[in-house]
């Protein structure tokens, strides 16, 4: 998991999920959408379930994205990844190929959902940058409910991803969704930032309490562990 979910609160909240869909009619489904460094285990996923019948160009594509982030880790993190023709050629074709052989395969259909899921996902890193992770992740997040249009979806994410400002993914979803994408904004009064104390080894992690004042000192004078305005 990464970081800022690794923590108390998000595994009772996994713990209590998996409690409630043993006995749900309608489950809760979690996927995962970002666009970032996180290909690894998609590519071992597809691997797996596919017997491995093509490890050959997964293993290509995975030494591919693991050399262009490393370099624009070490150069430029906001310019496209730097692909030959020859290689967006190879990537494009060989990801084709997984999406057919999936789509004709006998498994159930939520296992068929998640492996073309992935595999169109990799597709994301042959345009990857900062500002096009954004729309990638809209665009993932409408490939899912395109295919279950009765359904409704949190996206979970850092208020720079879910805000309509310009570049920003709810600034995609926005034009997809119009009305239908709505925002849901979190406060606290103080608090451990576990993303600056563990991704960041930030010494001090500790948020100080709210300033006399705000939003947040005044909502903790309501003494309620939780709730909504």
């Amino acid at each position: 998991m990464n970081v800022m979910y690794s923590n108390s609160d998000f595994k009772k909240f996994l713990s209590w999920l998996r409690e409630y869909n043993k006995s749900a009619a309608k489950k809760v489904r979690i996927f995962g959408v970002d666009i970032n460094s996180r290909y690894e285990n998609q590519i071992n996923y597809i691997d797996h379930f596919t017997s491995k019948k093509f490890a050959i160009p997964l293993d290509s594509i995975r030494f591919m994205l693991e050399s262009k982030l490393k370099y624009m880790l070490d150069w430029n993190f906001f310019l496209p990844m730097p692909f030959t023709p020859e290689e967006k050629q190879y990537y494009k074709a060989s990801v084709g190929q997984i999406i057919e052989f999936v789509t004709s395969m006998e498994i159930e259909d939520t296992q068929k959902e998640l492996l073309c899921y992935y595999a169109n996902n990799l597709l994301h890193y042959l345009t990857f940058d900062r500002k096009e992770r954004e729309k990638h992740m809209a665009e993932n997040i409408n490939w899912l409910l395109a295919r279950h249009p009765d359904e409704k979806m949190i996206y979970l994410a850092h208020n720079s991803h879910v805000g309509n400002q310009k570049k920003q993914t709810g600034m995609w979803l926005k034009k997809m969704f119009k009305e239908k994408y709505y925002m849901i904004g979190c406060c606290y009064f103080d608090g451990t930032d576990s993303f600056k104390q563990y991704a960041l080894g930030n010494s001090q992690p500790v948020i100080n309490e709210a300033i006399q004042g705000s939003y947040e000192y005044l909502f903790n004078q309501i003494k309620e562990e939780c709730f909504y305005l």
